[in-house]
């Protein structure tokens, strides 16, 4: 743009709005972006085997604190979260989910598992590879499915967290005995306004 003088200014400014529009337009395409925080469960499972035998799995319970967020918060979404340190195969043959739509549940504690619980987070068939008799690095999986009609308390309240195979008959399995994760927490992000 240079220095301005005369009829350069009103092509300065002309160009100064062609840039401002040409940002705008990029920063209306960023999601309305939410504060956002994390309640971990207050104990890992020390480990949990995944077996090629479908069979109920509990992962730990989330207490949510009183005060858990701010004052006049109002939840707009919540998602499970499982996260593990190392994953081992003990199977000798290569080993993963076996299966498609195998999940890990969440209810309120004290409800009923079978008549109150919701699909927190879906696996897919194959998913978790893992090679024959390998020790690989863990993973930290945020599930896709908003699960606040569930979890619909952050304030002094708990959670049950399960891939429940009696009354849901899905879940986890995989092809050989036995995938392991160890020290598995479980948690949720909840997103909200202020």
């Amino acid at each position: 743009m240079g220095v301005p003088s005369g009829a350069s200014i009103s092509v300065d400014v002309a160009a100064v709005k062609a840039e401002t529009a040409l940002i705008k337009t990029q920063t209306d395409k960023i999601p309305n972006l939410l504060p956002f925080k994390d309640q971990w469960c207050a104990m890992p499972i020390a480990s949990l085997a995944l077996t090629n035998v479908a069979a109920d799995k509990d992962f730990s319970n989330v207490v949510f604190p009183v005060g858990f967020l701010p004052t006049g918060a109002i939840v707009q979404a919540i998602y499970l979260m499982v996260k593990w340190r190392k994953q081992v195969d003990s199977s000798t043959a290569a080993n993963a989910i076996n299966g498609a739509s195998k999940t890990i549940r969440v209810m309120k504690n004290g409800a009923v598992w079978g008549t109150n619980d919701i699909v927190g987070m879906t696996f897919a068939d194959n998913q978790l590879a893992t090679g024959a008799s390998v020790t690989e690095g863990g993973d930290m999986i945020v599930g896709d499915v908003d699960v606040k009609g569930e979890v619909d308390d952050v304030d002094n309240e708990t959670y049950n967290v399960r891939s429940e195979q009696t009354n849901r008959l899905d879940a986890l399995v995989v092809d050989g005995a036995a995938l392991t994760l160890y020290d598995v927490y479980t948690g949720f992000r909840v997103y909200y306004t202020v």
